[in-house]
């Protein structure tokens, strides 16, 4: 969750309406599986950015392990970008992939959340949605 109580709790009082677009994390087997392992050794739940860090060291990885199986140089930097421009996968935040002539990653699916307070005081965040601002 990006939205921390203290703030959810500030907003609401004042009557300002929440609503945040995020990426999808702790997706599919790679997102369920690295979410277990990391509550299961820490016992408590990680930021949702820690998707983005775990996704960022396969990348790497990958592209490493592709440069090196075909027997290419690591240390060139420019042999690295191509690598990692080329490769694809499902990671722990979605779909993986850095977009053509740039260094940002393609964002696949969005989710749209809300707040609200609810009748006892206390407050929920719920999920309005998806936005794929690729399809079609």
């Amino acid at each position: 969750m990006l939205i921390n109580d203290t703030n959810l709790y500030k907003r609401l009082e004042v009557g300002i309406p929440i609503f945040t677009l995020i990426g999808e994390f702790w997706s599919g087997n790679l997102g369920h599986d690295i979410l277990q392992r990391i509550c299961s050794d820490y016992h408590s739940e990680p930021s949702s950015f820690s998707c983005f860090y775990a996704d960022a060291a396969y990348l790497i990885t990958s592209a490493l392990n592709y440069i090196i199986n075909r027997g290419h140089d690591y240390n060139d930097p420019y042999k690295l970008m191509a690598a990692i421009r080329t490769t694809q996968f499902h990671g722990c935040a979605g779909s993986v992939s850095i977009e053509k002539g740039s260094n940002d990653r393609i964002v696949d699916k969005m989710i749209i959340e809300g707040a609200k307070r609810n009748a006892d005081g206390s407050a929920s965040i719920y999920t309005i949605g998806n936005y794929r601002p690729f399809s079609s």
